[in-house]
């Protein structure tokens, strides 16, 4: 995988103002260590740990060109790390305002408002949150192939509405065992009166058949995680 396979992706699933809180924080540290100021040991003894945690195991990690898949699952530790450095640093200027300034209010008011902003996101794509990806992402560009829904998470909703639609015999693709447990039952061969149901979900593509009908889309925060469409018998 190329180098930015994992920025990119952390880059499109923190939320924004997460991330521009990352970002800051990163930013201001490396600008204080280029203006050789000096470092609390108490602080860098806090960092430590997260710094390697966040950032250079996972490093390390794509250094050694080990292979990776569906985003960022394999390297979901370092989240926790990266998310707590932004908290250190609006400690910090807090410890450093002065009391009664309105910083003393701005600081904490900050805090909230991010972590509202990733609740709000949570609830929104609930319950594909494992899909989220934030407004940079590109939409529906087709030269955009983010994996949304690379387990079929949403499978679940989307036979259940076929079959609401009187379709029984439903396909799931591109993999059939994720609709299993809902009731898909695959491709059926047997030919006869009545339509088939297709239900793809957005691991590469979310594209039903030419010859079969869309009539419904499952969407989130605008991006197309599936379509379920009626397919004609064949024979």
């Amino acid at each position: 995988l190329p180098w930015w396979y994992v920025p990119a992706w952390l880059g499109v699933q923190l939320p924004l103002l997460t991330l521009a809180a990352l970002a800051a924080t990163l930013a201001a540290a490396a600008l204080r260590v280029g203006r050789r100021h000096s470092i609390n040991g108490g602080r860098l003894l806090v960092l430590t740990p997260l710094l390697v945690q966040g950032l250079v195991f996972p490093m390390a990690i794509v250094a050694r060109e080990t292979p990776l898949y569906d985003g960022i699952r394999h390297l979901l530790f370092m989240l926790p790390a990266l998310l707590q450095l932004p908290a250190v640093a609006l400690a910090a200027a807090d410890r450093n305002s002065r009391a009664g300034t309105r910083s003393r209010l701005a600081i904490p008011l900050v805090a909230l408002v991010v972590v509202a902003a990733s609740l709000s996101a949570s609830v929104r794509w609930a319950p594909y949150a494992y899909a989220y990806v934030n407004p940079i992402a590109g939409g529906d560009d087709e030269r955009l192939e983010w994996d949304l829904d690379y387990w079929g998470v949403t499978a679940r909703e989307g036979v259940t509405r076929l079959r609401q639609l009187g379709i029984t015999a439903i396909e799931v693709r591109p993999s059939n065992s994720v609709g299993t447990p809902w009731g898909a039952t695959g491709s059926p061969d047997a030919t006869g009166p009545g339509d088939t149901g297709l239900y793809v979900f957005r691991r590469f593509d979310a594209r039903v058949d030419p010859a079969c009908t869309a009539l419904f889309e499952i969407r989130r925060g605008g991006r197309l995680l599936g379509v379920g469409g009626r397919c004609p018998r064949a024979g």
